[in-house]
């Protein structure tokens, strides 16, 4: 039974294509593969990646069944040289049974079953990345596929790495580990910034799905403040000049939801030898999930890629065991501090250095991305590929 209707790929026809420059000179372009390429491109997986990639006929199959799978990377070294593919990209559209057979470890991913491939036009449950390769063309290209899969961006992303090393280059292009189950210990998702409202997962029922993100419109300010007035408001009477305390506009926040919901939010805020974790709040039918953990190791993270290895904040006296699972601890010196009608003691935690911090040796490209999202391409990855035209 076919999904939803679902638009094919911006850009996805046939004949068209993004073009940019090619880091060793010429053009570089991505468009969608066509039946004719795929000898060549059965070809450079074998070659690239393993002679167990799979027949030709599975790539056939699932191009022929949706498109959008299957985009090629050619390159022009210059005006009059012939046009070569260089590398490709992959992506099988599962349906909902091709998601559970991804999660259970039965989809033969070399050849898999077409009723398992959603159909062109119908909305995938997921996008597994079949295969990937670029070579000194991914900064390029990346940014690339991503608009051209621009009607993809609220499915997830899956990809499946067997090395430590895959690993960890997918999560530097910013998937994140699956909960380990019986057959998925080695995939990674690359989840949609938004869900639909789910709540608590119900017995039998789909798990829920979470996410963080740091808050990067007046949209999410307001559900940064919906969450934290139903808390501290609500529940713990702050006064609002209490809450609002004008120290929102110098910081970032983080919102955690569970689906599209947004139900949790956490401040930070930065000084020259430490940053600060603060506003912790989660909406009280949410406590039990681990969106709570969630947000507070996302805060950690964002801070140590920053070059912070020093956090420090003020937790209420009965959180203090909470806050100890991440490594906190009270500092020696005794200060009472009182907000709000709350007792606070001061708490303190030490990390390593992250392996990848930003600094003045970073990519000034990833420099410029969006907060918290330096390991995905951004709006201005994709301005860099225009040549410089404006005399200003």
């Amino acid at each position: 039974m076919k999904n939803n209707a679902f638009p094919a790929a911006t850009h996805g026809r046939h004949g068209e294509a993004f073009a940019v420059d090619h880091p060793k000179g010429g053009k570089a372009w991505l468009r969608p593969a066509l039946p004719a390429d795929m000898p060549l491109l059965h070809q450079l997986n074998v070659s690239e990646i393993s002679p167990l990639v799979g027949p030709e006929r599975a790539m056939r199959d699932v191009q022929a069944r949706n498109p959008d799978a299957l985009w090629v990377i050619e390159r022009r070294s210059e005006p009059a040289a012939p046009v070569e593919i260089v590398g490709c990209y992959g992506f099988l559209p599962l349906t909902d049974a091709g998601l559970d057979a991804l999660h259970a470890d039965t989809l033969v991913r070399r050849d898999p079953p077409l009723e398992l491939i959603a159909e062109a036009g119908t909305r995938p449950a997921a996008m597994y990345v079949w295969t990937a390769i670029a070579h000194g063309l991914a900064r390029v290209t990346q940014p690339l596929v991503t608009l051209a899969l621009a009607s993809y961006a609220d499915v997830p992303f899956f990809t499946v790495s067997m090395t430590e090393k895959g690993i960890q280059a997918a999560r530097r292009r910013g998937f994140v580990p699956v909960d380990a189950r019986a057959g998925d210990r080695n995939a990674l998702v690359m989840l949609p910034a938004r869900r639909a409202n789910d709540g608590e997962a119900q017995a039998g029922g789909p798990e829920p799905r979470h996410d963080v993100i740091v808050a990067s419109n007046t949209e999410h300010l307001h559900m940064e403040a919906y969450v934290r007035g139903a808390v501290f408001g609500a529940e713990q009477f702050s006064p609002y000049r209490e809450e609002f305390d004008g120290n929102d506009f110098s910081a970032s926040h983080l919102l955690g939801f569970v689906d599209n919901e947004p139900v949790a939010v956490l401040r930070i805020r930065y000084f020259s030898s430490f940053a600060k974790l603060e506003r912790l709040a989660v909406l009280a039918r949410f406590r039990r999930t681990k969106i709570k953990y969630e947000i507070v190791n996302r805060a950690i993270d964002i801070c140590r890629r920053k070059g912070y290895t020093k956090l420090y904040g003020h937790a209420q006296t009965r959180l203090v065991p909470f806050y100890a699972k991440f490594g906190f601890r009270p500092r020696e010196r005794e200060t009472r501090l009182v907000f709000a009608d709350h007792a606070y003691v001061e708490i303190e935690a030490d990390f390593d250095a992250h392996e990848n911090p930003i600094s003045l040796q970073t990519d000034p490209y990833v420099i410029i991305r969006p907060e918290g999202a330096w390991d995905r391409p951004g709006i201005l990855d994709l301005s860099a590929a225009r040549p410089a035209t404006n005399p200003a």
